[in-house]
C-alpha cells in the first residue's frame, strides 16, 4: 500500500529539524512501515536537502520543481500545480494524507488526479484558533471555507480531540462517520523508574512551548512572584524579551532553554517533578502528554481540551487561576504518597491511550479500511 503524505503548507523537513521535531515526526511513519506493507512518500515544501533529511523515504520537495517566489500568491499557485508534475514521475498512491489542514488544497488536487481516498489530518482546528486569536474577518472566512472544502473532499477527516469534533458539529456539515478522533502520540518505549519521582527537583518547574501569546506565560510567571522556585521554559518565539522583562520586574527566576530536539527533551522531563502548562487554549497538547509519560506532576488550565487528557486529581491537575494553581501545588508537595499515585496513574493513562504503538495501529487501521474499499 502506497500512502502519499502532504506536509503542512510552507513546511519542510529542514523546518522540522531546526525545531527539533524531525525524528519525532518521522517516527510514526517508520513504525508503520516496519510493521506493515505500507510505504510512504512525502510531498514537502522544501528543497533538495529534504531528500537527505528523510532519506529512508521517497521525498518530492516542491522547490526541486519550481523556484521559490517572493510573491505569496505565486507560491500558492505552485502548490496547486505541483501534483500535475508529480503525476508524470511518481507511482500512483493508494491513499493521500495531509499532515495538517494548511496545504489540504494540494492534497485535494492529488486526490482528484489519482482518484484515490483522501485523509485530512488536523492536529488543531485552525478556524477555532482564529476566533480565539481574534484574526481578521477575512482570515476567519478563509479558514472556515478551507475547513468545509477539506471536509467535503476527504474520505476521513482526523481531529485530535473530542472537543474539536464537537466544535466541527456546530459549524460544519459532514456525514456521521467521516470525522475520526485520533489523539497525539507519545513514545512511551523509554523506561521510566516511577519510584525516582520523589528524588526529582521540587524547586524547579518545567514548561514547554513557543514563546507566543497563546501559551500565556505571563500567568505562569506571575504565579511565582518573589518565589524561590525556578521556571525553565523550553521553546523560542517573539515574546522572549517581554517575558524576561516581566520576570525581572516580579523577581522571578526564569530560564530560557531554547529549542531542544524532541528525542533529547523526553529525557529532560525526567529531571522535573512539576510540569505546568499555562496555555489559554490547545488542541491535544503533546507537551502535556509527554510530561505525563515522564511521570511529572502535570498542571494545566481547566479547558475542555485539557479535560480530555487530564483526569483532575487522578493523573494530573487542572486549575483556573494562579491562586488555585499555587494552592494545589503546595498541597501536593506535602503528600509523597499522592505524588507517587498521580505519577503512576499519569504514565498508565498515556500508555493506554496515547502510546506510539496504540496510535500507529489506529492510523494503520484507517489506511486498511480505506484501501479495502477499492
Amino acid at each position: 500500500m502506497h500512502v502519499l503524505v502532504v506536509l503542512t503548507y510552507g513546511v519542510s523537513f529542514s523546518d522540522w529539524k531546526n525545531n527539533g521535531l524531525l525524528e519525532r515526526e518521522l517516527l510514526i511513519y517508520e513504525k508503520i512501515e516496519k510493521e506493515s506493507d505500507v510505504k510512504f512518500s512525502f510531498l514537502s515544501f522544501g528543497n533538495e536537502e529534504d531528500k537527505e533529511l528523510a532519506k529512508n523515504f521517497e521525498v518530492f520537495p516542491i522547490f526541486d520543481y519550481y523556484d521559490k517566489k517572493n510573491n505569496k500568491f505565486l507560491n500558492f499557485l505552485q502548490s496547486l500545480f505541483l501534483p500535475f508534475k508529480l503525476k508524470k514521475i511518481m507511482k500512483k498512491p493508494d491513499i493521500i494524507k495531509t499532515n495538517q489542514l494548511m496545504g489540504a488544497w494540494t492534497a485535494i488536487v492529488c486526490k482528484l488526479l489519482y482518484s484515490v481516498p483522501l485523509i485530512v489530518r488536523t492536529g488543531y482546528d485552525i478556524f477555532r484558533f482564529s476566533i480565539y486569536e481574534k484574526k481578521s474577518l477575512k482570515k476567519r472566512v478563509m479558514y472556515f471555507l478551507l475547513t468545509q472544502i477539506a471536509i467535503i473532499f476527504s474520505n476521513v477527516y482526523i481531529v485530535s480531540s473530542k472537543t474539536n469534533k464537537i466544535f466541527l458539529h456546530k459549524f460544519f456539515l459532514f456525514s456521521k462517520n467521516k470525522v475520526v478522533v485520533l489523539p497525539n502520540w507519545v513514545d512511551t518505549s523509554y523506561i521510566f523508574e516511577q519510584s525516582k519521582i520523589l528524588s526529582r527537583q521540587k524547586d524547579r518547574i518545567l514548561s514547554v512551548g513557543r514563546l507566543e501569546a497563546q501559551k500565556n506565560y505571563p500567568l505562569l510567571i506571575k504565579s511565582f512572584e518573589n518565589s524561590d522556585i525556578e521556571i525553565d521554559i523550553v521553546g523560542s518565539g517573539s515574546e522572549k524579551q517581554k517575558l524576561k522583562n516581566l520576570a525581572n520586574s516580579l523577581n522571578v527566576n526564569l530560564n530560557f532553554l531554547g529549542n531542544i530536539p524532541n528525542n533529547e527533551l523526553l529525557n529532560i522531563y525526567k529531571n522535573y517533578m512539576i510540569y505546568i502548562s499555562s496555555s489559554s487554549y490547545e488542541g491535544n497538547s503533546k507537551s502535556i502528554l509527554e510530561a505525563k509519560a515522564a511521570g511529572c506532576m502535570t498542571f494545566a488550565i481547566d479547558t475542555p481540551n485539557n479535560k480530555e487528557i487530564i483526569n483532575d486529581g487522578h493523573d494530573g491537575f487542572l486549575y483556573r487561576d494562579k491562586s488555585q494553581l499555587i494552592e494545589i501545588l503546595n498541597d501536593i508537595l506535602k503528600n509523597d504518597k499522592k505524588i507517587l499515585e498521580i505519577s503512576n496513574n499519569a504514565l498508565k493513562n498515556v500508555d493506554a491511550n496515547n502510546s506510539l504503538k496504540f496510535i500507529s495501529n489506529s492510523e494503520l487501521n484507517i489506511y486498511r479500511r480505506l484501501n479495502s474499499r477499492d
